[in-house]
C-alpha cells in the first residue's frame, strides 16, 4: 500500500488502523474458516502463503492439503469454463514466488488468514 493518505491505495497508519480491515479481521477471528480465498485479477495462478517471505508454510500436511484442494478447484474450473483459462496448467504456490513479478508483500490478508485465523 501507499503511505500517501490521499492515495486510493493508502495502507493506513498501522496494522488494522482502518475500520474495514478491523471488521474483517474480527470476523475472521470469530468465524475461523477452514479455507480462505483472496481473489486478485491479473496473473493466472493460485497463491498460497506466504507473501511476506520467500517460502512455504513449514507444515507439510497443510501445504499438501492446500495444493490438493486448489488442484481440484482448477480441474473443476477448467471443465466448467474451458475458454477462460489461457494455456495449460495454473501455477500453484507461495504468493512470493509466483507470476512475472512475484507478489512479495507484508500485511496481506492471505498471510493473516493462514497465520492467525
Amino acid at each position: 500500500g501507499d503511505s500517501d493518505t490521499g492515495s486510493s491505495e493508502y495502507r493506513g497508519a498501522r496494522a488494522f488502523s482502518e475500520p474495514e480491515s478491523r471488521a474483517l479481521a474480527d470476523l475472521a477471528l470469530r468465524w475461523r474458516p477452514d479455507m480462505f480465498v483472496d481473489v486478485h485479477s491479473g496473473d493466472q495462478y493460485l497463491a498460497t502463503p506466504f507473501a511476506h517471505i520467500s517460502e512455504s508454510p513449514g507444515n507439510r500436511t497443510d501445504r499438501a492439503a492446500m495444493r490438493h484442494a486448489l488442484r481440484r478447484v482448477v480441474t473443476m474450473f477448467k471443465k466448467q469454463y474451458p475458454s477462460v483459462l489461457q494455456g495449460g496448467d495454473v501455477p500453484i504456490g507461495p504468493a512470493s514466488s509466483l507470476g512475472e513479478e512475484p507478489y512479495h508483500a507484508t500485511g496481506t490478508a492471505l498471510d493473516f488468514m493462514y497465520s492467525r485465523a
